[in-house]
């Protein structure tokens, strides 16, 4: 979850789009975000409180660079359109 929503403060789409580059780090790094932290607590702390995110150096070389994440999906999606093709190498 996006660190405003553990904060309980009001958010907008844009912690959507947070939660869904979490996942998407998730599943070019084939990781888990937060793997050394064992408790929903600690992540919360983590996240909200430090404003700690996961290791972007993790992510390939290879990775489009001009993905925009902020304010909506609708700029990623031929992004990630091209980086299936690329990664599949179609």
């Amino acid at each position: 979850m996006a660190p405003e929503i553990f904060d309980h403060k009001t958010y907008t789409v844009k912690a959507d789009v947070y939660s869904f580059a979490v996942v998407l780090w998730e599943i070019i790094t084939r990781e888990t975000p937060y793997a050394n932290l064992h408790t929903p607590m600690a992540i919360m702390k983590y996240v909200a409180m430090e404003r700690k995110r996961p290791d972007l150096t993790k992510i390939p070389h290879n990775c489009p660079q001009e993905v925009s994440l902020e304010n909506n999906f609708s700029s990623i999606i031929f992004l990630v359109d091209r980086f299936d093709d690329e990664m599949l190498g179609t």
